[in-house]
């Protein structure tokens, strides 16, 4: 699969609101836009297409930034595969519509992700991403106070 986590231009995070159907991996859960990978597609060329099929977005194909590569299993996600997610930055919510699943929703912070009922990659994936944060703060020496 071929993933996508839209990032809007505060740091806040658009999400997918998956469909509440029990024929369907994770019904109601909220998960990253994205799908299968088809024959002939690299990753990035699906999570482009998938993008542009699920949000409409259609921005430059080099914008979609590879992220991270994981593996599932099926002890643990109900079934064996590949997953790559990619980043989008500067996504604004004027900007697309959502064509599968019940809607978005978006995401402040890494600590309002308890609030929902995110799939275990998502989560992954997430934690992931806010702790590439924290290292490239670090790494320039950014401190925040609250």
């Amino acid at each position: 699969n071929a993933e996508i986590i839209l990032i809007k231009s505060d740091g806040s995070i658009i999400l997918q609101q998956r469909d509440d159907k029990p024929n369907i991996t994770n019904p109601g859960y909220v998960s990253s836009f994205g799908g299968a990978i088809e024959e002939g597609e690299s990753p990035h060329q699906a999570a482009y297409r998938e993008l542009y099929e699920e949000t409409s977005l259609r921005p430059p194909f080099e914008s979609l930034k590879f992220f991270k590569q994981y593996t599932k299993s099926i002890d643990i996600h109900g079934e064996d595969r590949e997953i790559y997610y990619f980043l989008l930055k500067d996504v604004s919510e004027e900007d697309f519509r959502v064509y599968e699943g019940q809607g978005y929703v978006v995401l402040k912070s890494e600590n309002q992700m308890n609030t929902y009922k995110i799939t275990i990659m998502l989560q992954q994936a997430l934690h992931d991403y806010y702790a590439s944060l924290l290292q490239i703060r670090d790494w320039l020496g950014i401190i925040e106070y609250s």
